[in-house]
């Protein structure tokens, strides 16, 4: 709220002690900006009650930032004698009625497959084995492959409603509205193209970046605009701080403009079209997860990355997590008749399509290990846990309104 409205603001979780992280539910938060014709400087926190033993750290956090006002915002009334060491400690304790960003967890969808066990092993039979010669340096050949089976399996894409700021040199010109998603495997930016899951080239492995370069990040996004030397100002340690600079720069999360000041790129959504949006219009999208005896290939980075960086785009509005239908294949070749190599082929379980780029991003991230697992269950005939045909775990209901379609 504080940022839609123009305020600078940096939130470090980290700057308060272990013990009293778990008890804020965010912050502690410095923000700058005006008020009318007042200037605010201050930090504050949000938690469910007031105690004096936040009162106390948050004022030793004001001391080190070196700002004069710090704000405790509780959802229960504070005691009075809570407020009066407050006053002494030059914080000011009030009650708010608010529901912090974490609250709930993320509603959950499904997106209904658009083929069966038995469609899908018939396009690997068919056309995903006529087309494997060649694939993987060599190593498969159409003639000598063997298809072992199939199995279908969920991979979770992370989905954020968030009111874009759309910027010129650093300027906010307006605000758009999108809904982001990213796969949880790598956290590359993920949409429809013809009816077809894609990976987008840009915004691509951003589960990969580390606390530092994120802090960078929050702290170009809150500035709208800066410099440099405002950054490594609020950073500290000036090496560090441009080799990570030109990190995100590289990753084309970051850019300079003519007179030197770095900003935020935002997404170019005129061609993007958002894999929620889509099967939502479709009716194939119902609220829930797979059934609990699915299979499904888990996240294999911490997501609150992904939060933070899309806050750095805009005003998050609603955050969601999609379970994306898939078969992976299982094809072996062999070799002298014995020894023998197992591979894995990756097709859309809604339209049947193969997914190349999907199929990367999985062997060359952690989620090689989930991957591993099935194609060892398939090529084991291990029977499946999950019985074709089983409902999602909630009872299901399409957000748009429409009625839910069967699998096909």
């Amino acid at each position: 709220m504080l940022r839609n409205k123009g305020f600078r603001v940096v939130c470090e979780p980290e700057a308060v002690s272990p013990t009293l992280r778990r008890r804020v539910l965010q912050g502690p938060c410095v923000f700058s900006g005006t008020l009318g014709p007042l200037r605010i400087n201050a930090v504050l926190v949000l938690v469910d009650y007031a105690t004096s033993e936040v009162v106390k750290e948050l004022a030793m956090v004001r001391l080190k930032k070196g700002v004069p006002l710090a704000l405790v915002v509780s959802r229960d009334p504070p005691p009075r004698e809570l407020e009066e060491l407050a006053s002494i400690m030059g914080v000011g304790v009030v009650q708010a009625e608010f529901k912090p960003p974490s609250e709930g967890g993320p509603v959950e969808y499904v997106i209904l497959p658009g083929i069966n066990e038995e469609a899908a092993r018939k396009i690997f039979e068919t056309k995903v084995r006529s087309g494997l010669a060649g694939i993987f340096g060599g190593v498969l050949s159409s003639k000598k492959v063997v298809f072992a089976g199939s199995r279908l399996a969920y991979i979770v894409i992370a989905c954020y409603d968030v009111l874009l700021h759309i910027r010129e040199h650093g300027e906010i010109l307006e605000a758009q509205k999108s809904s982001l998603c990213f796969e949880t495997a790598t956290g590359s930016l993920v949409g429809v193209e013809k009816g077809r899951l894609r990976v987008r080239e840009e915004f691509s492995r951003l589960g990969e970046l580390n606390e530092e370069a994120i802090r960078i990040l929050e702290i170009i996004a809150s500035g709208g605009k800066v410099t440099m030397a405002e950054i490594v100002e609020h950073f500290g340690d000036p090496e560090r701080a441009r080799v990570l600079v030109d990190f995100l720069v590289e990753l084309g999360l970051v850019e300079p403009d003519y007179e030197g000041f770095f900003h935020v790129v935002e997404p170019r959504i005129e061609d993007y079209v958002s894999l929620k949006e889509y099967y939502s219009g479709k009716g194939k999208l119902v609220e829930g997860r797979p059934a609990k005896c699915a299979r499904v290939i888990e996240p294999v980075f911490d997501l609150s990355i992904l939060d933070r960086i899309v806050k750095a785009f805009g005003l998050v509005e609603s955050e969601s997590l999609v379970y994306y239908p898939i078969y992976v294949g299982v094809f072996r070749k062999y070799k002298n008749h014995k020894k023998y190599v197992d591979t894995a082929v990756i097709i859309d379980g809604v339209t049947g399509e193969r997914l190349e780029d999907l199929e990367e991003i999985l062997v060359d991230s952690n989620a090689i290990y989930q991957l591993d697992q099935i194609i060892e269950e398939v090529a084991k005939k291990a029977k499946a846990e999950c019985p074709e045909g089983s409902e999602p775990a909630r009872p299901a209901h399409s957000p748009s309104g429409e009625a839910p379609q069967g699998a096909g």
